[in-house]
């Protein structure tokens, strides 16, 4: 069986660090991993190629490109060389992700079992000190609301189909771009607006993440922008998007977070909720045969 991972990491020490883990990590999967990896920051010394099961796909890019930017270049080189096509399963890890032994061949007995085009999971620093308040036990059908508690890009796996119906990431979202998260829910979102059957497995599906320090105006803009884009296309978005604003208030009255933070988002809400008029609702995909396939 064949997978198709894509990540971004730096030009820097601690950058390889991290790929080496993520790579002995793919190394021991069920199968045979291409890896189209994006390194920011113009390094030119020579990525090895071959790594045991793992085919490395290196590509250059600048330091100040985004996440989001940096994600697309790895679709489109995934694209032009028809790895799409060829995998069982589709996964976009940040750098300092790991994959316990044998996730992948799990992800795809899920998704061949089902019929579904993605399955989400849980992560944490260990399989033990996953925070089940928030990634709680249970299987479910994926849901908005499912998506922004637990979705996140290092443990979502796609079919190689879904990817090419989704398309690109939202360039304004993400690290490094004008709302600085929430990408990977949008990517999530957009899959659920297309129609594309998706679930929710807690238990089996958990990806090895360091939590990063809790800092809610980090995510907070993002999460907005999200629920804005989304408001009028999917049941329930309005009420999240409510609740999200209403939440940044308190967050503000209890000096947690800065009013700019929240003016920020509100700015964001109205952007969103604007383009959201102006532009087909079902954003950016490749091409509208491939939506049709995965229904």
């Amino acid at each position: 069986m064949r997978y198709l991972c894509m990540t971004v990491t730096e030009a820097s020490p601690q950058g390889g660090r991290n790929l080496d883990r993520l790579v002995d990590s793919l190394q021991r999967q069920d199968g045979e991993v291409d890896l189209v990896l994006v390194v920011r920051g113009g390094a030119r010394q020579p990525v090895r190629r071959q790594r045991g099961r793992v085919t490395v796909h290196p590509l250059l890019a600048s330091h100040v490109v985004g996440l989001s930017v940096a994600r697309n270049l790895a679709q489109e080189h995934a694209r032009r060389l028809g790895l799409l096509e060829r995998v069982a399963v589709v996964s976009f890890p940040d750098d300092d992700c790991r994959y316990p032994d044998g996730l992948l061949s799990r992800v795809a007995g899920h998704l061949a079992r089902s019929g579904c085009e993605c399955v989400t999971g849980a992560y944490g620093p260990s399989i033990e000190e996953v925070d089940r308040r928030r990634f709680r036990l249970g299987d479910a059908s994926l849901t908005p609301r499912l998506v922004m508690r637990a979705g996140c890009s290092g443990s979502m796996f796609f079919t190689g189909r879904a990817v090419r119906a989704i398309g690109d990431f939202d360039v304004r979202l993400g690290l490094g771009a004008p709302y600085g998260a929430s990408e990977d829910a949008d990517y999530l979102l957009r899959a659920l607006a297309l129609g594309l059957p998706a679930v929710y497995r807690p238990r089996d599906v958990v990806v090895l993440h360091p939590y990063k320090v809790h800092r809610p105006a980090e995510y907070y803009v993002g999460n907005v922008a999200v629920l804005a884009k989304h408001a009028g296309h999917l049941a329930g978005i309005r009420l999240l998007l409510a609740r999200r604003l209403l939440h940044g208030m308190l967050l503000v009255t209890r000096s947690n977070m800065a009013f700019a933070h929240l003016r920020r988002a509100l700015d964001a809400s109205c952007v969103m909720g604007l383009d959201r008029y102006r532009q087909n609702p079902r954003c950016n995909s490749i091409a509208a045969q491939e939506r049709a396939a995965c229904r």
